[in-house]
Protein backbone atom coordinates (compact mmCIF):
# COMPACT_ATOMS: atom_id res chain seq x y z
CA UNK A 1 0.00 0.00 0.00
CA UNK A 2 1.50 3.52 -0.79
CA UNK A 3 0.91 6.53 1.50
CA UNK A 4 0.75 9.92 1.19
CA UNK A 5 4.40 10.65 2.28
CA UNK A 6 6.11 8.08 -0.08
CA UNK A 7 4.75 10.53 -2.85
CA UNK A 8 6.67 13.51 -1.56
CA UNK A 9 10.24 11.50 -0.79
CA UNK A 10 9.49 9.68 -4.16
CA UNK A 11 8.06 11.92 -6.62
CA UNK A 12 7.72 8.63 -9.32
CA UNK A 13 5.46 6.62 -6.55
CA UNK A 14 2.49 8.99 -7.85
CA UNK A 15 2.86 8.08 -11.55
CA UNK A 16 0.51 4.93 -12.20
CA UNK A 17 2.90 1.78 -12.69
CA UNK A 18 0.68 0.05 -15.15
CA UNK A 19 2.43 1.36 -18.46
CA UNK A 20 -0.98 0.96 -20.82
CA UNK A 21 -2.15 3.81 -19.03
CA UNK A 22 0.57 5.77 -19.91
CA UNK A 23 0.15 4.98 -23.74
CA UNK A 24 -3.24 4.96 -24.01
CA UNK A 25 -2.87 8.77 -22.88
CA UNK A 26 0.09 9.26 -25.00
CA UNK A 27 -2.21 7.39 -28.10
CA UNK A 28 -5.15 9.07 -27.48
CA UNK A 29 -3.64 12.64 -27.51
CA UNK A 30 -1.49 11.56 -30.63
CA UNK A 31 -4.12 9.75 -32.13
CA UNK A 32 -6.60 12.66 -32.23
CA UNK A 33 -3.69 14.68 -33.35
CA UNK A 34 -3.28 12.81 -36.82
CA UNK A 35 -6.41 11.42 -37.23
CA UNK A 36 -8.08 14.63 -36.66
CA UNK A 37 -6.33 16.16 -39.81
CA UNK A 38 -6.49 12.87 -42.01
CA UNK A 39 -10.42 12.17 -40.77
CA UNK A 40 -11.81 15.71 -41.56
CA UNK A 41 -9.59 15.66 -44.70
CA UNK A 42 -11.56 12.51 -45.83
CA UNK A 43 -14.75 12.66 -44.64
CA UNK A 44 -15.26 16.12 -46.22
CA UNK A 45 -13.86 15.13 -49.30
CA UNK A 46 -17.13 14.20 -51.79
CA UNK A 47 -19.54 16.60 -49.38
CA UNK A 48 -17.21 19.54 -49.50
CA UNK A 49 -17.55 20.18 -45.46
CA UNK A 50 -19.24 18.97 -42.25
CA UNK A 51 -22.96 20.07 -42.20
CA UNK A 52 -22.20 22.44 -45.12
CA UNK A 53 -20.05 24.52 -42.45
CA UNK A 54 -16.94 25.78 -44.19
CA UNK A 55 -14.62 26.69 -41.29
CA UNK A 56 -10.64 27.33 -41.28
CA UNK A 57 -9.98 23.97 -41.01
CA UNK A 58 -12.21 22.45 -43.15
CA UNK A 59 -10.35 21.60 -46.01
CA UNK A 60 -12.47 19.00 -48.16
CA UNK A 61 -9.91 16.80 -49.75
CA UNK A 62 -6.64 19.08 -49.58
CA UNK A 63 -3.78 17.54 -47.90
CA UNK A 64 -2.11 21.34 -47.25
CA UNK A 65 -5.54 21.94 -44.79
CA UNK A 66 -5.18 18.98 -43.29
CA UNK A 67 -1.35 18.69 -42.60
CA UNK A 68 -1.79 22.44 -41.12
CA UNK A 69 -4.94 21.50 -38.99
CA UNK A 70 -2.08 18.78 -37.27
CA UNK A 71 0.44 20.97 -36.91
CA UNK A 72 -1.91 23.62 -35.15
CA UNK A 73 -2.55 20.59 -32.56
CA UNK A 74 1.03 19.38 -31.97
CA UNK A 75 1.90 23.10 -30.88
CA UNK A 76 -1.60 23.41 -28.85
CA UNK A 77 -0.61 20.21 -26.92
CA UNK A 78 2.81 20.47 -26.55
CA UNK A 79 2.22 23.40 -25.38
CA UNK A 80 1.12 22.29 -22.19
CA UNK A 81 4.59 20.26 -22.02
CA UNK A 82 6.67 23.21 -22.56
CA UNK A 83 8.20 21.25 -25.24
CA UNK A 84 11.33 22.72 -26.40
CA UNK A 85 11.77 24.23 -29.91
CA UNK A 86 13.88 20.81 -30.91
CA UNK A 87 11.39 18.55 -29.22
CA UNK A 88 8.45 20.63 -31.04
CA UNK A 89 10.52 20.34 -34.61
CA UNK A 90 10.99 16.76 -34.08
CA UNK A 91 7.29 15.61 -33.33
CA UNK A 92 5.84 17.90 -36.28
CA UNK A 93 8.11 16.09 -38.69
CA UNK A 94 6.67 12.98 -36.62
CA UNK A 95 3.20 13.46 -36.84
CA UNK A 96 4.05 15.04 -40.63
CA UNK A 97 5.28 12.01 -42.05
CA UNK A 98 2.35 9.71 -40.44
CA UNK A 99 -0.47 12.25 -41.72
CA UNK A 100 1.39 11.46 -45.16
CA UNK A 101 1.01 7.73 -44.36
CA UNK A 102 -2.57 7.88 -43.19
CA UNK A 103 -3.53 10.19 -46.35
CA UNK A 104 -2.20 7.25 -48.56
CA UNK A 105 -4.67 4.66 -47.30
CA UNK A 106 -7.62 7.12 -48.05
CA UNK A 107 -8.07 5.87 -51.88
CA UNK A 108 -7.87 2.58 -51.35
CA UNK A 109 -10.45 3.36 -48.21
CA UNK A 110 -12.56 5.42 -51.19
CA UNK A 111 -12.54 2.18 -53.44
CA UNK A 112 -13.65 -0.04 -51.15
CA UNK A 113 -16.83 2.30 -50.19
CA UNK A 114 -17.31 2.78 -53.92
CA UNK A 115 -17.07 -1.05 -54.33
CA UNK A 116 -19.85 -1.27 -51.32
CA UNK A 117 -22.23 0.99 -52.67
CA UNK A 118 -22.22 -0.39 -55.96
CA UNK A 119 -22.46 -3.82 -54.48
CA UNK A 120 -25.60 -3.07 -52.89
CA UNK A 121 -27.23 -1.62 -55.73
CA UNK A 122 -27.08 -5.10 -57.75
CA UNK A 123 -30.36 -6.94 -57.87
CA UNK A 124 -28.47 -9.98 -56.30
CA UNK A 125 -26.04 -8.97 -52.96
CA UNK A 126 -23.36 -11.33 -53.35
CA UNK A 127 -22.34 -11.81 -49.85
CA UNK A 128 -18.71 -13.20 -50.53
CA UNK A 129 -18.02 -10.01 -52.13
CA UNK A 130 -19.47 -7.89 -49.15
CA UNK A 131 -17.49 -9.62 -47.02
CA UNK A 132 -13.90 -9.11 -48.95
CA UNK A 133 -14.26 -6.14 -48.99
CA UNK A 134 -15.10 -5.91 -45.01
CA UNK A 135 -11.77 -7.81 -45.03
CA UNK A 136 -9.63 -5.40 -46.86
CA UNK A 137 -11.22 -2.17 -44.74
CA UNK A 138 -10.55 -4.91 -41.88
CA UNK A 139 -7.10 -4.64 -43.08
CA UNK A 140 -6.90 -1.14 -43.65
CA UNK A 141 -8.01 0.11 -40.50
CA UNK A 142 -4.84 -2.60 -39.07
CA UNK A 143 -2.44 -0.40 -41.33
CA UNK A 144 -3.78 2.84 -40.02
CA UNK A 145 -3.73 1.62 -36.27
CA UNK A 146 0.45 0.36 -37.09
CA UNK A 147 1.13 3.66 -38.41
CA UNK A 148 -0.32 5.48 -35.45
CA UNK A 149 1.16 3.48 -32.88
CA UNK A 150 4.45 3.94 -34.97
CA UNK A 151 4.10 7.49 -34.16
CA UNK A 152 3.11 7.55 -31.14
CA UNK A 153 6.31 5.96 -30.35
CA UNK A 154 8.55 7.48 -31.84
CA UNK A 155 6.88 10.82 -31.04
CA UNK A 156 6.41 9.58 -26.73
CA UNK A 157 10.69 8.61 -26.73
CA UNK A 158 11.28 12.67 -28.09
CA UNK A 159 9.58 13.59 -24.60
CA UNK A 160 10.65 13.28 -21.25
CA UNK A 161 9.17 10.75 -19.12
CA UNK A 162 8.21 14.21 -17.16
CA UNK A 163 6.50 15.41 -20.20
CA UNK A 164 4.84 12.89 -20.57
CA UNK A 165 3.43 12.30 -17.17
CA UNK A 166 2.50 16.08 -18.18
CA UNK A 167 0.26 14.86 -20.96
CA UNK A 168 -1.34 12.22 -18.44
CA UNK A 169 -2.19 14.77 -16.20
CA UNK A 170 -4.09 16.84 -18.78
CA UNK A 171 -5.72 14.21 -20.21
CA UNK A 172 -6.95 12.83 -17.14
CA UNK A 173 -8.52 16.53 -16.50
CA UNK A 174 -9.84 16.32 -19.91
CA UNK A 175 -11.80 13.18 -19.15
CA UNK A 176 -12.76 14.59 -15.07
CA UNK A 177 -10.66 11.98 -13.68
Amino acid sequence: MTHPEDSAIRPEAAWPRNGRSLIAVIASILGLLLLGGALLSSSTAHAGSWFGHRGRWHGGDDPAAAQERAEHMARFVLSYVDATDEQEQQIQAIVARSLDDLHALRDEHRANRDELMRLFQEPQIDRDAVDQVRRAELALADTASQTLLAGLAEAAEVLTPEQRAELFSLTESFHGN
